[in-house]
């Protein structure tokens, strides 16, 4: 399967017309070949709004054909896409390794992804993986990708929770001793979800 992470922000002064638009046309992107899951996530920094699509496609041969070779693409939603200042998109190859809880819609999205040296990401993916069902019925969906770019693999951490967790910061490494085997991470934490 494939992960597919597109960030950027929302237009100064369009994030209720950005609602509207979510609301009215989101729903059709599961009528797209080969996708498995999407997520469109907002956050509030400083005086902007950020965004995050999360979507999980069956292959990668699904994805390029919705995209065709520019598989950095999007695709357009009206409502939606006039609305947003795309930043990046990026893949990670993920297993059929998900945590699904699909009576529990999630409310926040966090996306965290860290770089350590070719050979030392296994470990680390398998860690993070045994330890996602330590958080129960709190995850709704959880997703454990990597990527290699150029000496360095990129292990992404997506996590999908039905709620805010009491005693758990999701802007911090969940486990610090995962987290300290990275050569570098960045986190980012989403508040606002709309399911397609």
């Amino acid at each position: 399967m494939i992960l597919r992470i597109v960030r950027g922000r929302v237009l100064p002064g369009r994030r209720d017309t950005l609602r509207a638009g979510l609301v009215a046309s989101f729903s059709q992107i599961r009528e797209l070949g080969g996708i498995h899951q999407a997520h469109f996530a907002l956050r509030g920094v400083a005086n902007d709004t950020e965004f995050a699509i999360v979507s999980t496609w069956t292959t990668p041969d699904a994805a390029m054909a919705v995209f065709g070779r520019n598989v950095d693409g999007v695709v357009s939603m009206p409502g939606v896409t006039e609305n947003l200042d795309y930043r990046s998109v990026e893949h990670f190859e993920i297993d059929e390794s998900l945590l699904l809880h699909a009576d529990e819609p999630p409310t926040v999205a966090r996306i965290a992804v860290g770089s350590v040296a070719l050979g030392n990401d296994v470990e680390i993916q398998q860690e993070i993986r045994a330890r996602i069902g330590a958080f129960g019925g709190e995850v709704s969906e959880a997703y454990v990708g990597r990527r290699i770019r150029e000496r360095a693999v990129e292990v992404a951490f997506v996590s999908l929770w039905a709620g805010w967790p009491a005693d758990l910061p999701l802007d911090e490494p969940l486990w610090h001793d995962v987290a300290e085997r990275y050569e570098s991470y960045w986190i980012e934490v989403y508040d606002e979800i709309y399911r397609a």
